[in-house]
C-alpha cells in the first residue's frame, strides 16, 4: 500500500474544489452578464487547474513508470 504525502492530497482536493468554485462561478457570471464574476471564476478554476498538474507531475517524479526497451531492428529481436 502506498503511502501519500499529505500536501499532495491537499493541493488534489483544493484544485478539485477550485476547478469546481471556478465553474459554478463562470456559470453564475454569464447568466446574470457579469463580466467581473466571469473573470474572477475564470482565475479561480485556473488556479485550481495549476493545483492539480503540479499534484499530476509531483507523484510521476516520485514514481516514474518503467516500460521494457521496445526493439528498434529486426535484428534486435533474436
Amino acid at each position: 500500500m502506498a503511502t501519500g504525502d499529505p500536501s499532495l492530497l491537499g493541493k488534489k482536493l483544493g484544485g478539485l474544489f477550485l476547478v469546481i468554485l471556478g465553474l459554478v462561478l463562470i456559470a453564475i457570471g454569464v447568466s446574470t452578464e457579469s463580466t467581473g464574476l466571469v473573470v474572477f471564476g475564470t482565475l479561480v478554476l485556473a488556479v485550481g487547474l495549476i493545483l492539480m498538474v503540479l499534484k499530476i507531475m509531483r507523484r510521476n517524479e516520485s514514481a516514474p513508470i518503467s516500460s521494457p526497451r521496445a526493439p528498434l531492428h529486426h535484428s534486435d529481436i533474436e
